[in-house]
């Protein structure tokens, strides 16, 4: 390794759900140290998997015997201009996003944590308070750098199987490196509204009508405490303050506050460092419903929340404008969807109340968003995935035929090598 950094790691994911140890980790320095691993690896078929900033709460970073490529060092911004940026793997979204403000650009969504990695999300989906627009963040992705099992390095682009596999593909079949990311003009004046409401249903009527706004280019949506409901919005755009009073009349409940502020970060609310929010955090799971099956999906999941949740985890309802399904994301039919993410307070956590809400979704015809937590077996698996169900298993027997990628998540229908094993 050119850094010549490995150490032992006792590893807890997001939420406290695993705890394992890995054998050995490598923090690469370049795309050449990632190819020297996995070719490393495959020559032995010793277990391969890696690490961004440790939010996912899925298992596959935290082999047990395995190795673990630590991304963060590969963060260089390699370039940006009107059109898209360019940059490793390990570079955070923070770092994306002053790096392109500085021109007067944005990417199209942005997470609600900006210490994530771009190469994490892109290999989980990439989800935030302007997917209601602009869809999910692999939606925007132009080309990919990826180290495959056996280290080879290519570069794929849209209409390669390949570059499908790695959108939203849990690093089952390759290696994100470096990821060629649209940008998108952002406006210098923006306002912010914090809506507040005590019935649900105006709520979710709000939630679903604030998506048409042409000018609205964020939406966060939650349950608070005392069975309340807020929406967060930020507007865009050179007319804003000449139609503020309209906009606050279209709306079913007056905004609570409101402020003007300069566009500096395209989302809103902002969000705490990763070594500040993960402690806070408990077991969360996240589905994609129908749009119109929000309201009721969303009123049955609160049935099912204990009231402290609300009070110290969260229920989020956020609208998502969807652009096709790769194949490792399958997602519910139609062009408008909604996200709904249930997470519980750290030491909180009640597995059955989250089996519960996953039902819940699931009799809604919905799918998980699976960076998230739940355990699944075989059968689970392959009724997620449905009739995309043989497509992963020969996606993975390609891409990844050792199975020694990311272990631990997807029980395919051929043997894959167990988490945990080496040689």
């Amino acid at each position: 390794m050119s850094r010549g950094m490995l150490r032992d790691l006792q590893a807890v994911t997001a939420g406290r759900v695993y705890d394992r140890s890995a054998f050995v980790v490598v923090e690469p320095a370049h795309r050449d140290d990632v190819s020297a691993v996995a070719r490393f690896c495959s020559a032995r078929g010793v277990a391969l998997s890696t690490l961004g900033t440790g939010h996912a709460q899925r298992p596959h970073a935290l082999f047990n015997g395995g190795v673990v490529l630590d991304m963060r060092a590969l963060n260089a911004i390699v370039r940006v201009d009107e059109e898209a940026i360019v940059a490793g793997a390990g570079a955070r979204w923070f770092e994306i996003a002053d790096a392109a403000l500085a021109i007067d650009r944005a990417p199209p969504v942005l997470p609600t944590c900006l210490e994530l990695s771009i190469g994490g999300t892109h290999a989980t989906g990439g989800i935030g308070v302007a997917s209601f627009r602009h869809g999910q963040q692999i939606d925007h992705c132009l080309a990919l750098d990826v180290v495959m099992a056996n280290g080879e390095q290519t570069t794929c682009t849209p209409g390669d199987a390949l570059f499908l596999a790695c959108l939203g593909g849990l690093g089952q079949c390759a290696i994100i490196t470096q990821v060629t990311h649209a940008l998108r003009p952002v406006a210098r004046d923006s306002r912010e509204y914090r809506l507040s409401y005590s019935d649900h249903a105006a709520f979710a009527a709000d939630c679903a009508t604030l998506a048409d706004e042409p000018d609205v280019e964020a939406i966060d949506a939650q349950a608070v405490p005392d069975g309340r409901f807020q929406i967060l919005v930020r507007r865009e755009g050179p007319a804003l303050h000449a139609s503020h009073a309209a906009f606050i009349e279209r709306r079913s409940a007056r905004a609570g506050m409101h402020r003007d502020r300069p566009t500096k970060v395209a989302l809103l609310p902002d969000t705490p460092t990763t070594d500040a929010f993960l402690p806070l955090i408990g077991a969360w799971d996240e589905h994609f419903v129908p749009a119109n099956a929000a309201p009721d999906v969303t009123r049955a999941m609160l049935s099912l929340v204990p009231s402290d949740w609300l009070a110290r985890g969260h229920v989020l309802l956020w609208q998502l404008a969807a652009r096709g399904s790769p194949p490792f994301m399958p997602r519910p039919p139609g062009d408008r969807l909604a996200l709904i993410s249930v997470r519980a307070p750290t030491d909180a956590v009640d597995l059955t109340a989250m089996a519960g809400i996953s039902e819940v979704a699931r009799e809604a015809g919905g799918t998980r968003y699976v960076s998230r937590y739940r355990a699944a077996d075989r059968s689970t698996w392959s009724a997620h995935f449905g009739a995309g169900w043989p497509t992963v298993n020969a996606l993975k027997r390609r891409f990844d035929p050792q199975g020694i990628l990311n272990g631990g998540v997807i029980a395919y229908e051929e043997d894959q090598r167990s988490e945990g094993q080496h040689g």
